[in-house]
């Protein structure tokens, strides 16, 4: 069996950025320290977002820094479902 990469890392994007705008596949950071104060995030806390897109289906997974929780969420069409805890 063969591991093949998905996605990979983007970079950082600015604090005030809107989770719903974010639907290329990738790894992104957001706060590097500072509080992430943009719309729909599951909490202002720092971490990383990883997004996987297939056709009209969006899936974001966003990790807290310190690794504390875990929060996903879809979209299908543009309807994004909650943010769901772990």
């Amino acid at each position: 069996m063969t591991w093949n990469q998905l996605y990979g890392f983007i970079g950082s994007v600015p604090v005030n950025t809107d989770f719903n705008d974010i639907n290329q596949c990738g790894t992104y950071v957001f706060g590097g320290g500072s509080t992430p104060t943009g719309n729909n995030k599951p909490i202002q806390k720092t971490g990383l977002l990883e997004v996987i897109t297939f056709g009209n289906f969006i899936f974001q997974r966003y990790s807290e820094w310190d690794g504390a929780h875990i929060y996903i969420r879809g979209s299908i069409s543009g309807t994004w479902s909650s943010w769901t805890t772990y």
